[in-house]
């Protein structure tokens, strides 16, 4: 339904109620471009870089995101990231009337496996459905492997007759039924190296991504080429890792089906555009600092680079979430939440102990859990070659590990991009941003250059 007829039926119930007050009269004259976006990884980027590209035109744009939420009648800080963007039907509510006080022009919208399940994500007309990629495994802890692909595939199936979809050749399985489909509008994005993988004719592809360069991603930045329909545009940006060109495609696709891209303004956009908390960059004399939400795939990538260059140590600051906080949800308290936290700290550590020279062991989110028995428990899994600092306070950790390092080093700050708050007990938090800590690093240690 429309945001309009949302709002009514959500607002029919007395336990649902707008966050913010509204003019009960007042009517979208016209209701806003919805899109959303769904995926194992690169969702809330993608989602990012359409909604600031969608305000560099000068347009209204609302943006739900876990990497923020940008909407100007909303009480939320657009600078906080928020763990699930889509969370409730009374989040829904608010949407639809922030979007009809803020005379919202466009809505993007982040959706992840829990609002599938949920059916949230049923309430709302779609005007764009993109599916970014299905990583087979993800999110394990709460979905086995086809209840989750079959999850992200709906969301796409739910709107054949009614919106573009838009979507990327990774999960053979689920390109192929959509391939199958009848769909009133689709799109498909790939990059030539997974199109000539799979066997896909290139000529089947209407966004592909290729690179001149080679290679087409380093430490400096991204060097691409996309093929959009017939035309052929470069691009170069400072943003790093190559999953974030694939990113970058998502988005110029959707941009496209909206009527809006422009290449050279998008090739401006994008040169100098940071991304926060995913994989944000900071040069400090010599010493490159990556600040990202997850460890995996970045470390190895980031090993890679140095590997190439022939020198400089692979540093990495970390730390495990613990259990139990206040306000988080029973299933990650239970028992089989607990098992696979298990597995999956032994799988990090593992791959840690792969690709990483010195790790800073620190707090992130410990929760119920005591934190020296955590620190203590995650360096038994560190192999004895490893050199191993333990520090309690994680903004101390930040910057011991860049104030150690060498030119030419590399050091991965990772597990909680931009989030500020930190569960540190039961029912208590601290308020750290580590890009925060980087940046007054950078200013101690009196820094040249920064990207």
């Amino acid at each position: 339904m429309k945001l309009n007829e949302l709002r009514e039926e959500l607002s029919k119930t007395k336990a649902i109620q707008p966050s913010k007050t509204y003019n009960g009269s007042l009517e979208i004259s016209k209701e806003p471009i919805i899109i959303g976006i769904t995926g194992s990884k690169g969702k809330s980027s993608v989602a990012f870089l359409i909604h600031e590209y969608l305000k560099r035109l000068g347009k209204k744009s609302v943006l739900y995101s876990s990497i923020k939420i940008d909407s100007p009648v909303s009480f939320n800080d657009a600078n906080e990231p928020v763990e699930n963007p889509l969370r409730d039907e009374q989040m829904l509510l608010d949407i639809a009337n922030e979007c009809i006080l803020y005379g919202a022009e466009y809505l993007v919208l982040e959706v992840n496996e829990r609002a599938l399940k949920n059916g949230y994500s049923k309430y709302i007309d779609f005007d764009v459905r993109v599916l970014t990629n299905v990583a087979d495994g993800h999110n394990k802890d709460f979905y086995d492997e086809t209840e989750y692909r079959n999850l992200k595939k709906s969301f796409l199936s739910d709107g054949l007759e009614s919106s573009t979809i838009i979507y990327g050749i990774d999960n053979q399985e689920i390109y192929s039924s959509l391939q199958n489909t009848k769909a009133k509008n689709r799109k498909v994005f790939a990059s030539r190296y997974v199109a000539q993988l799979r066997g896909i004719s290139e000529d089947t592809i209407d966004y592909l991504l290729y690179s001149k360069a080679h290679p087409l991603d380093t430490l400096d930045g991204l060097h691409l080429n996309i093929r959009r329909n017939e035309a052929h545009e470069d691009f170069s940006t400072h943003l790093i890792m190559p999953y974030n060109a694939l990113n970058i495609l998502a988005a110029i696709a959707t941009l496209d089906v909206l009527g809006v891209y422009d290449y050279k303004l998008f090739q401006t956009f994008i040169q100098d555009l940071t991304i926060p908390g995913r994989s944000e960059k900071t040069l400090i004399n010599g010493i490159t600092v990556v600040t990202n939400f997850s460890i995996m795939p970045d470390l190895e990538i980031l090993k890679g680079y140095l590997n190439k260059s022939g020198s400089g140590k692979m540093i990495v600051v970390t730390g495990a979430v613990g259990l139990n906080f206040k306000t988080w949800k029973k299933d990650f308290s239970e028992q089989i939440y607990q098992r696979e936290r298990a597995n999956a700290l032994n799988f990090t550590f593992n791959y840690i102990n792969k690709h990483a020279d010195i790790v800073y062991l620190t707090q992130n989110d410990n929760a119920s859990l005591n934190l020296d028995e955590l620190l203590d428990k995650q360096e038994t899994l560190l192999s004895k070659d490893k050199l191993v600092f333990k520090i309690r306070n994680r903004a101390d950790a930040i910057t011991q590990a860049i104030s150690n390092a060498n030119p030419g080093d590399i050091v991965l700050i990772s597990g909680r991009g931009n989030r500020r708050v930190l569960c540190d007990s039961y029912d208590s938090v601290l308020l750290i941003l580590d890009q925060a800590v980087v940046d007054e690093a950078k200013k101690e240690l009196g820094e040249l250059h920064v990207l």
